[in-house]
């Protein structure tokens, strides 16, 4: 196994992952196995600090006596609701002394490159609605585990310290050497802003090696890293889009609330004060003088012959 060129595998697929998510739109996609909308990735890449400890025949896990670095580097798609795959580089170092038989006066140097891809499994997921007024509900804290398998190439350095002459004795091996690895492990992770996300993880290495601590003895050894990463998403936008406000409505100085029949004053009847009540002009009596010359009139006609 080569790790360089695995290595350069790995930012080879990193670089046409990148081009070819930022060519591609986004869209609302539906799995029927979770009951639930999302949206396909995005391509997000992370870099990690922490500490590693070494499990086997000198010490447990984080009980060598000195603190070991680690760092890494890697890629991570979520390709289904609350599923995400990657790929990390990891670069560590462990130091360890012998703590179970000290008398052995043990102690050793190890440096480990590793490639590895893992799959995780968030316990929660944002919230993905069809409706354009509510499209998501990102969520802050998410909590996960992971398991992936990897490759392992490490160079270790032991030396045993004579009591009695203070002499160093050097045991020393063909390296470097390779073996495979299974990580598995649990994190949270903390969304910051849409492209920004803090990630802490324990993942626990399991080998199929003796010889981490340079040491053979009746079992394989182990090793382990707590990381704080950080995990940037460049093609997702700054900021989520936020709808344009409506101007605010004029000022509204009639009653409050809602009327219904409930609370609708009733129609009051326009009233008369005045006692007298006028007839329709075809009900009124003609005036008496009116009808005399009305009388008149119609005897003048009759006389005249018309």
């Amino acid at each position: 196994m080569d790790l360089k060129r695995s290595f350069i595998a790995l930012l080879a697929f990193l670089l046409i992952s990148f081009s070819s998510e930022a060519q591609r739109r986004r869209t609302i996609e539906y799995s029927g196995f979770f009951d639930s909308y999302y949206f396909r990735g995005p391509l997000n890449i992370s870099i990690g600090a922490g500490v590693a400890g070494y499990n086997g025949d000198l010490c447990k896990i984080f009980d060598c006596g000195k603190i070991s670095p680690a760092f890494s580097i890697g890629a991570n798609y979520k390709l289904w609701p609350r599923v995400m795959f990657g790929a990390d580089f990891t670069y560590l170092k462990i130091k360890g002394e012998d703590n179970i038989y000290p008398n052995r006066n043990l102690s050793f140097n190890f440096t480990g490159y590793e490639v590895d891809v893992y799959g995780r499994l968030y316990f929660i997921d944002d919230v993905i609605r069809v409706a354009r007024d509510r499209t998501r509900k990102p969520k802050v804290f998410k909590a996960f585990v992971s398991a992936g398998m990897g490759g392992l190439g490490f160079t270790s350095r032991a030396e045993q310290i004579s009591p009695y002459t203070d002499t160093v004795f050097k045991i020393r091996r063909v390296y470097p050497q390779y073996t495979v690895v299974f990580p598995v492990g649990l994190g949270l992770s903390f969304t910051i802003s849409p492209r920004v996300t803090i990630i802490t993880d324990f993942v626990y290495r399991i080998t199929f090696t003796d010889y981490i601590d340079d040491f053979r003895a009746d079992k394989n050894d182990g090793y382990g890293m707590a990381m704080i990463k950080l995990q940037y998403s460049p093609t997702m936008p700054r900021r989520h889009k936020s709808k344009k406000g409506l101007p605010p409505p004029e000022q509204y100085d009639g009653p409050k609330g809602t009327e219904t029949w409930k609370n609708r004053k009733p129609e009051e009847k326009p009233t008369n004060n005045d006692d007298t009540y006028e007839l329709p002009p075809e009900n009124q009596e003609q005036n008496p003088d009116e009808m005399n010359q009305e009388e008149n009139q119609e005897n003048q006609e009759e006389n005249s012959g018309w």
